[in-house]
């Protein structure tokens, strides 16, 4: 299944499940043309609990970017993102997602994937990561807070920068503690050049890099 309300993305994702749609059957939710309608409560939900597969196709192909669908695999399902590349140096295991450009094309995707609906032991196997990890019931959540984009800050309603209301802060606090003697200081002087860098991303992924990655693979 996938859900999304981005119908024209710089990864052109949208191309690559025209094609995968093709091949095998895919449940499509969200508000672009000829999507099911689908709220993002109980519906939403329940839809992943019957499904098998998550197309996480990221609306951007970049460095250091993981599009937060992945972490559906919490309702344990199998995330499908379009790069294996995108998770280098991470501590998210190989063997928890399954990655586009692990196949030479879209055919031999399709038919991996229709072989792990017929093979209940290799589908268990993406889920060997819950006999070491186990999910947090502890939500992010952003009510009552002024989003404040143009300046890189959430700020809280009583303006102070506190970490007990964010788990984003919260993280960022952990690592410092972790760290604050032991690691040295990296200071990003501008925060929104650093992550708007061009270098970093891959636009029409979908249709050119893809058939890159195919290549640098031969």
């Amino acid at each position: 299944m996938k859900a999304t309300s981005d119908c024209s993305t710089p990864s052109k994702r949208e191309n690559l499940v025209a094609e995968l749609s093709k091949l095998i059957s895919i449940d499509l939710y969200g508000t672009c043309n000829g999507h099911a309608k689908c709220d993002y409560g109980h519906c939403y939900k329940q839809e992943l609990a019957n499904h098998m597969f998550y197309l996480a196709f990221e609306n951007s192909v970049c460095k250091e970017y993981i599009t937060e669908k992945f972490w559906n695999l919490k309702h344990l399902i199998v995330p499908i993102v379009l790069s294996r590349r995108v998770f280098n140096n991470t501590k998210i295991p190989e063997n928890v997602y399954i990655a586009v450009d692990d196949f030479n094309n879209v055919e031999d995707l399709a038919k991996y994937l229709l072989y792990l609906q017929n093979n209940e032991t290799a589908y268990l196997k993406y889920f060997e990561w819950t006999k070491i990890y186990k999910k947090t019931t502890y939500r992010l959540s952003f009510n009552g807070l002024g989003i404040q984009y143009n300046q890189g800050y959430i700020k809280a309603n009583n303006s102070t920068y506190g970490a007990s209301y964010n788990t984003l802060c919260n993280l960022c606090e952990f690592a410092h503690k972790q760290h604050e003697n032991s690691h040295p200081m990296h200071i990003i002087s501008d925060i929104w050049k650093y992550w708007n860098n061009s270098n970093d991303c891959i636009d029409n992924w979908a249709i050119f890099g893809y058939k890159q990655t195919q290549k640098c693979k031969k």
